[in-house]
């Protein structure tokens, strides 16, 4: 089997400073996040360089939760003093 290897120009949806990356794809796998060295930015924080440890973890959400309260009913975490506030 061929070593497929894609590149793929893009940004990094992880903090707000939206930074230029080049991810890079094997055989349909997203593997690594690295800086675009053409961006601005030149760089790459903490959290992008883990997102392929993210996006294949196994305890990852991969879809909405759902509420196991009615919406008009008070969360049980709030302490007294603010639900009496909210009330």
């Amino acid at each position: 089997m061929e070593n497929a290897k894609e590149l793929i120009r893009t940004y990094c949806p992880m903090s707000k400073s939206r930074c230029g990356v080049i991810a890079t794809v094997e055989n349909g796998k997203f593997v690594r996040l690295e800086p675009d060295p053409n961006h601005p930015n030149r760089g790459i924080c903490v959290k992008g360089e883990s997102a392929p440890q993210m996006v294949y973890d196994p305890l990852r959400l991969k879809y909405p939760m759902r509420s196991s309260r009615r919406k008009s009913e008070v969360d049980p975490s709030l302490s007294g003093a603010v639900c009496s506030a909210l009330i």
